[in-house]
């Protein structure tokens, strides 16, 4: 994650970042605010246990796009991170101000990605 971080910043790249699991760590924190800053960061509560039934939609839908790919607990993950961060947008208008995702991003419902 600080690789991604620091390579993020190095490009000039200004855009908000939506961690899980191993970003909630006090030296990325840190890192986001002092020598990588980045405009947003944020740890979702993602990379808590999944169900048995979002598991097997998450498989489903991966081996429907490719019945080649390997699962593993990355793949499960950040296809939850993604679907929650296209449901967001979904409640945006077609083009959201930085500060209208970062607000949406602070109150959206993890409830169900």
């Amino acid at each position: 994650m600080a690789s991604l971080i620091r390579g993020l910043y190095s490009a000039g790249l200004e855009i908000p970042v939506l961690a899980f699991g191993g970003g909630a760590t006090e030296a990325i924190n840190e890192l986001v605010s002092t020598s990588a800053p980045i405009p947003f960061y944020a740890v979702t509560p993602l990379a808590g246990p999944l169900d048995k039934e979002e598991i097997e939609e998450i498989v489903q839908k991966v081996k429907a796009y490719d019945s080649n790919i390997p699962i593993n607990v990355w793949k499960v993950q950040s296809y939850a991170a993604a679907n929650a961060f296209v449901n967001v947008l979904k409640t945006l208008d077609s083009t959201p101000t930085t500060d209208e995702l970062i607000a949406a991003l602070e109150n959206m419902d993890y409830g169900k990605w």
